[in-house]
């Protein structure tokens, strides 16, 4: 297993630095921003966001054959971010990810949407790593939909066994599948939620999160993921695999866990 580093140097070096340092550093907001923040004595806190959205949802954007920025979770996403930074004095930044269902991730950032980055699974690792050096006060939520679930569970697993201290997580699982349990050749691994990550490796990710909420939904039975006994919280919601990641239940419950209301 590569180290958070090797990753880092992977990812950059097969970029121009433009953009990487783009792609990792956030200059926050304009000048503007500061400034009158600073007239009127306030800071605000910083959240990083990691969105992680389904097997093949990536789709052609612009000059990009292969983004994220069309995945159906980015405009909820999108409409829960702007609510929070304009009525709870957030900054939130994000990495937004979609999965070719080849084992490669396109992401995208806050800070240049439009410049896409291709990785391994757990490419975003490098992104958080550098984010907490360059913010390290700051609060981390991972979302996952579905396959990016199932990759968000691991990316907690990650950051658990990789980093020496740990950054306040909220982790949300959206109807998580496993690509190793489910896929077109293991059609009967795709009703539950991951079976491949043992019992050990779900209390590590269920200590390093508070809270954890995991949904899920039984109205697609073939596809569908399940409660899970570690998270902190366990919500079934009325909607399809495909679209739960879409409803005003998961936001409404994502806001209020970032709110500390959970």
């Amino acid at each position: 297993m590569r180290t958070i580093q090797q990753k880092f140097t992977r990812l950059v070096s097969s970029m121009p630095l433009i953009a990487a340092m783009a792609a990792i550093t956030h200059c926050g907001p304009s000048r503007e921003s500061h400034s009158t923040l600073k007239d009127q004595g306030e800071s605000r806190d910083q959240l990083l966001a990691i969105v992680m959205s389904g097997n093949k949802s990536c789709h052609r954007h612009n000059n990009n054959p292969s983004s994220p920025v069309r995945a159906s979770i980015f405009p909820d996403f999108n409409r829960f971010k702007d609510k929070m930074e304009r009525t709870e004095n957030l900054e939130i930044d994000y990495v937004l990810t979609c999965y070719d269902g080849l084992g490669r991730l396109y992401m995208t950032n806050s800070t240049n949407p439009e410049n896409v980055l291709s990785a391994d699974e757990d490419g975003v690792l490098p992104f958080i790593e550098e984010f907490r050096r360059v913010r390290p006060n700051h609060r981390l939520l991972l979302i996952g939909h579905s396959y990016g679930g199932w990759l968000s569970l691991k990316t907690t697993l990650h950051l658990h066994s990789e980093l020496e201290s740990l950054p306040r997580l909220t982790l949300v699982t959206i109807d998580p599948i496993s690509k190793v349990n489910c896929s077109p050749f293991k059609p009967f691994g795709c009703s539950s939620s991951p079976t491949d990550i043992s019992g050990d490796e779900y209390q590590a990710i269920s200590g390093s999160s508070n809270p954890w909420l995991n949904f899920y939904q039984r109205q697609t039975p073939i596809v569908r993921g399940s409660a899970i006994e570690k998270a902190s919280h366990n919500i079934e919601v009325s909607a399809t695999h495909m679209d739960i990641d879409n409803q005003p239940l998961v936001w409404e419950s994502i806001e209020k866990a970032i709110l500390g209301r959970f």
